[in-house]
């Protein structure tokens, strides 16, 4: 059974558009040449992206199902490693955790936004 709406549930659906906004516009030169290694702005977005599904599975379910989102991404994670050490001869993590972080970000992604129809699908028809 899922809980009722809440106006503090909007900060869930609210805040993530508002930091890529606030990164890409004040913050992307300083990740760029601030720091030894390049920081993308989907590394900075796996932790909120993170707590937004535990958010919401915990909305919609009742409990988290974060365990087996990040079982899944890491089971993916792991594939895409195989894959790409495979193909190259010295391997470097500055390199992979580009690739990784990238991938890592578009899984959670699909992940959040199918718990967001989720929610809206049970809220409104349910």
């Amino acid at each position: 059974m899922t809980s009722p709406f809440k106006l503090s549930e909007l900060l869930i659906y609210l805040l993530p558009p508002i930091i890529i906004y606030i990164v890409h516009s004040y913050f992307r030169r300083e990740l760029a040449t601030g720091l030894p290694f390049k920081v993308t702005l989907a590394m900075l977005l796996i932790p909120i992206w993170i707590v937004n599904i535990v958010l919401l599975s915990k909305l919609i379910y009742g409990f988290s199902i974060i365990h087996y989102v990040l079982l899944m991404v890491s089971f993916a994670l792991a594939i895409h490693l195989y894959d790409y050490v495979r193909f190259i001869d010295y391997f470097s993590l500055q390199k992979y955790s580009i690739k990784a972080s990238k991938l890592a970000f578009f899984l959670l992604s699909i992940f959040l936004i199918s718990l967001i129809i989720l929610r809206v699908i049970t809220y409104f028809i349910v």
